[in-house]
């Protein structure tokens, strides 16, 4: 629903929304009517993309991971060995990017040249990612994906890799990742030769910092916020956002209420640091992920039935164990527009207008994250009309919306 405060400016910026063409850096992808339904989509669908005008977008088309199952804090443990891991994720790629391909307004963006967008209404180019590349083992995996069609990378996921720290520096079967090394400054330069944009996502400030030293090309962070601005959050610190500016590169806003408004990250901070430091209150996912790599040989089967909720409340009801503590839910969404702008504005003080874009995390996020005033991406023109409330500049707006991730990519990307 439209606050009633942004009423005067709604149809300036739904304007802008079709003269525009509209860049965002970061939807997760989960099968075709994920995306691509004609309408009815919850967060998503070709009706919601056409009302914001969204002519490209960053795709994440897999999880590079190979099933990480948390056991404790800070503590992983995976499905399978890392040859598992690969083939599980050439199989899923080559799957999503089958089922992506049976949309006829869908093209996939390879080079430079395929940045040019379409008309309104017509293809929406698509630019492939992989988030967390702990399968990358070898220089010739990262060539193998990127024939597949891979363009973005996000070297860190939730963990971390052979070659740099995820936040919050996890431990992958009791070992930590390093910061960074020689075979990191290989990889990264390869993917400076290849074309594939390096996205900071998820990688603690350490790493960043080196990566971005290490890179002779832009880098980027698709979906994220100012940890100085709202600590505790997974984004980075005010210097590593500097940095990535310094870069040339550019910083999408995350649209989870708690990367941008501290009055939602404290609840949910609070509940977690509490049952986590609470003897006999860890979260009860952990003592089902432990069951399972003790109970289940098959990575596949441990991979389908840790996200499996019919099997997870089976195992909780055997073993009498309390649902946890809930952050707030839709009925309690607190964070606004006004919220958001707020972020984007320091985010824009931080790195300057030029390096901050539209993000996103569009179906990695939760229904009731997204902030009151709206609901999905079809109602970006009501952020669009807060900033032009505050008196940004139809100029500015454009390179938030457009610009800035254009040519970061046009730079980074094949001729």
């Amino acid at each position: 629903m439209l606050p009633r405060e942004l009423e005067g400016w709604i149809e300036q910026a739904q304007a802008l929304h079709r003269e525009i063409p509209v860049f965002a850096s970061y939807f997760e992808f989960y099968g075709y009517d994920s995306l691509f339904k004609e309408g009815g989509g919850v967060q998503c669908d070709l009706e919601k993309l056409d009302a914001a005008g969204i002519r490209t977008f960053g795709i994440a088309v897999a999880n590079g991971g190979p099933a990480y199952f948390q056991v404790g804090p800070d503590d992983f443990e995976t499905a399978g060995p890392p040859e598992w891991a690969l083939e599980n994720l050439r199989c899923r790629f080559d799957e999503a990017m089958r089922d992506i391909r049976r949309c006829p307004r869908v093209r996939i963006v390879a080079t430079a040249r395929d940045l040019q967008p379409g008309p309104p209404g017509g293809a929406i180019g698509l630019i492939p990612l992989i988030t967390c590349h702990s399968y990358m083992v070898t220089l010739d995996v990262i060539d193998e994906f990127f024939h597949k069609g891979l363009r973005i990378s996000h070297p860190a996921g939730s963990t971390c890799t052979l070659w740099c720290r995820a936040v919050p520096g996890a431990r992958v079967h009791g070992r930590r990742a390093p910061v960074f090394n020689e075979y990191g400054r290989q990889v990264v330069a390869r993917m400076n030769e290849l074309g594939i944009v390096i996205d900071l996502a998820h990688m603690t400030d350490e790493s960043a910092i080196e990566i971005i030293k290490a890179s002779h090309k832009p880098v980027i962070d698709g979906h994220t916020s100012s940890r100085d601005a709202v600590p505790y959050c997974r984004g980075h610190s005010d210097a590593v956002l500097r940095l990535i500016a310094d870069s040339g590169g550019v910083a999408g806003i995350h649209f989870a209420d708690h990367m941008y408004s501290l009055k939602v990250w404290g609840p949910k901070y609070e509940i977690r640091t509490d049952r986590e430091k609470t003897p006999g209150r860890e979260p009860r996912q952990w003592a089902y992920n432990r069951y399972l790599l003790a109970t289940v040989k098959d990575p596949y089967e441990r991979a389908r039935l840790r996200k499996n909720r019919a099997a997870q409340e089976k195992f909780y009801r055997e073993h009498d164990l309390p649902p946890d503590p809930q952050p707030p839910r839709a009925e309690d969404r607190i964070a606004t527009l006004a919220d958001m702008a707020d972020h984007i504005e320091h985010m824009i003080n931080v790195m300057g207008v030029e390096h901050v874009g539209l993000g996103g995390d569009v179906n990695g996020i939760t229904p009731h994250s997204w902030p009151l005033g709206m609901d999905h991406v079809g109602e970006l023109p009501h952020l669009t009309a807060e900033l032009l409330r505050r008196g940004h500049t139809e100029g500015e707006l454009r390179k938030f919306l457009c610009d800035n991730w254009r040519r970061v990519f046009a730079e980074c990307l094949p001729p």
